[in-house]
């Protein structure tokens, strides 16, 4: 097995998170990571959520009011006499 040198290892952590925009976490325990994963993801549902009641207010703006639909009238035939 070869032997890696820490600050290489850094580097080369550091070269892919600057290339492929994805951070490394790291956590400590099995229990941290739980929590840390747990924490950004709900941050970005909140995020999607936040977005998705913005668009839907928009949309809400843009769409002309509804009519309210009229009550219907019967209209009955004249009566003979």
């Amino acid at each position: 097995m070869a032997k890696i040198h820490p600050h290489a290892a850094c580097q080369s952590i550091c070269s892919f998170i600057a290339r492929m925009g994805i951070p490394f976490v790291f956590a400590g325990s099995r229990k941290a990571a739980e929590y840390i994963v747990y924490s950004i993801l709900t941050q970005y549902a909140n995020g999607i959520r936040r977005r998705l009641r913005a668009v839907e207010a928009a949309m809400n703006l843009l769409q002309p009011p509804r009519a309210v639909p009229r009550a219907k009238v019967l209209r009955m035939a004249p009566m003979e006499m």
